[in-house]
C-alpha cells in the first residue's frame, strides 16, 4: 500500500516539483533505514553476541561492503 501510495504521489506531482521531491523522498528513506539499524538492529545483534565476538566486525565489513559498491557503481 505505502508503494502505491508513493507511485500516486510521484507520479502526480513530479513533473511540477522537480527533483527535490525524488531528493527528500531518498533522504527520508535513508533516515528512516539508519534509524532502524541504530535503534534495533545493532542493539538485537549485541543481545544474541553478549561477548561482541562477531557483530561488531560484520557490522563494520558490511559498511565497508557499502562504501565499496558506492564507490564502483558510481555514476559521474
Amino acid at each position: 500500500m505505502g508503494a502505491l501510495v508513493g507511485w500516486v504521489i510521484t507520479s502526480i506531482f513530479a513533473h511540477n516539483l522537480g527533483p527535490w521531491l525524488f531528493g527528500a523522498a531518498f533522504g527520508l528513506a535513508a533516515g528512516l533505514l539508519t534509524f532502524m539499524s541504530l535503534h534495533e538492529l545493532i542493539p538485537i545483534a549485541h543481545k544474541f553476541d553478549p561477548t561482541d565476538k562477531y557483530s561488531t566486525y560484520f557490522m563494520l565489513f558490511g559498511i565497508f561492503i557499502m562504501i565499496i559498491t558506492t564507490v564502483v557503481f558510481i555514476d559521474f
